[in-house]
């Protein structure tokens, strides 16, 4: 997920980037949250299940 989303939101050269962090943190028993500029986004923690990278993306430019 991390090099999917490196990819996907790459700032073009000379343009300003809508996200200022972007920060994979591994929580315990495979648990990660998604946040974008301080909000959260996704909680695996709260739905038990995996985001595939697609939907991660989908959701943080809906968060932009």
């Amino acid at each position: 997920m991390a090099q999917a989303l490196v990819s996907e939101f790459r700032p073009t050269v000379g343009a300003a980037h809508p996200i200022e962090e972007i920060a994979l943190v591994p929580g315990t028993k495979g648990m990660y949250e998604i946040s974008v500029n301080g909000n959260l986004v996704y909680s695996k923690l709260a739905t038990g299940k995996h985001l595939a990278d697609e939907d991660a993306i989908r959701l943080i430019k809906a968060a932009l």
